[in-house]
């Protein structure tokens, strides 16, 4: 998984971890290459590898390896990801035949097909996370804790297309006393960024996940906070996080932008009006995302927002952003805190 190139001439390893997407190389180096490089977020570097790291490619590889970039912007974030990429793997390496390689990829075809078709039709039901296994709890702090790491455990069996499943905490890197429970996001990673100070202010976070956000901010001293998600799981996690760590002007509450009126959004918060409104990675998955940016610049005169999707949503929704905000600032063009994912833009908007 380790091999020796050269960036623009200097000595570096790239390195791919199990179930890494396909459009995505690490690179380990003993010199900070953007300072070394001289290198802004648009820059093109020359990437060489040795000759005899590499094998000669046959058509059947090539034929697999199309067939997996060409679906890595999906599978990339199901659960059966690495299921495809082993078989495929196997057959490249001789260890499974043609015929052996189509009864995967057609029992894989099936089985997604059929649970789209079950979460059509099904209703919920006791056992729908019955793969769930719930930690056993002790006494005292330890069993607070261990409560609370079981509904941060549990939130990830929603079914949200998203690579937190492999983080203890989730969605979110939380700090809960002496333990850090690490997650999918540094959320004061996102807040460092921001130009101006939380202290004293009012936050509504559209897209609340499990509170992380709020949580940072809430240590950078704003005066309340209120989250919203659309999953109770998400909320009744938060909720237990934020009576953890004896949080008390911090609420957060289940409300779905795509069914309910956006106005009752104000009904939540102490007070009639909020300072900043938090937009995080959201609108890719709801349908009204222009009517939820235009809401945001009526309600609030700042938002920390942050696109996702391919280029074009991104695209966009930056377009949105610029016709309802008078001033738009690209804070980072990619989400450096997330090593799986990195192509989400932030920006800040006021008015």
């Amino acid at each position: 998984m380790v091999w020796k190139a050269r960036i623009n001439g200097y000595d570096v390893l790239l390195y791919r971890w199990l179930d890494c997407p396909l459009s995505v190389v690490e690179v380990i180096s003993d010199l900070h290459l953007r300072t070394a490089l001289n290198l802004n977020e648009s820059a093109t570097v020359t990437l060489d590898i040795a000759s005899d790291s590499l094998d000669d490619i046959e058509m059947r590889e090539r034929i697999g390896w199309l067939f997996l970039w060409w679906g890595r912007s999906k599978l990339y974030y199901r659960g059966s990801y690495h299921d495809w990429t082993v078989s495929l793997q196997r057959y490249f390496d001789g260890k499974l035949g043609a015929w052996g390689l189509m009864k995967v990829m057609i029992k894989r075809v099936i089985n997604l097909f059929s649970r789209g078709i079950g979460r059509l039709y099904a209703k919920p039901s006791a056992d729908q996370f019955g793969s769930f296994v719930r930690k056993v709890t002790g006494e005292g702090q330890v069993g607070r804790l261990d409560r609370l790491l079981n509904l941060l455990a549990y939130t990830k069996t929603s079914g949200s297309p998203y690579s937190a499943q492999q983080y203890p905490a989730g969605y979110h890197t939380l700090t809960l006393g002496d333990v850090v429970v690490a997650g999918q996001r540094l959320p004061a990673a996102r807040l460092d960024l921001l130009p101006l100070s939380l202290s004293g202010m009012t936050v509504l976070d559209i897209g609340c996940n499990q509170g992380g956000m709020l949580f940072e901010a809430q240590q950078r001293g704003i005066n309340w906070g209120v989250g919203v998600d659309y999953d109770p799981r998400m909320v009744n996690a938060a909720s237990k996080a934020a009576q953890y760590r004896s949080v008390t002007n911090l609420d957060f509450f289940v409300f779905d932008l795509e069914k309910e009126q956006l106005s009752l959004l104000a009904d939540f918060l102490p007070e009639a009006k909020v300072d900043l409104v938090f937009l995080l990675s959201v609108c890719m998955w709801i349908n009204n995302w222009r009517e939820v940016i235009e809401f945001c610049s009526r309600f609030a005169p700042y938002m920390l927002f942050e696109s996702n999707g391919s280029d074009q949503q991104q695209d966009g929704q930056f377009d949105c952003l610029k016709k309802n905000f008078k001033t738009v600032t690209t804070l980072q063009d990619t989400s450096e805190d997330d090593s799986g994912q990195k192509k989400r833009r932030l920006y800040f908007c006021a008015q």
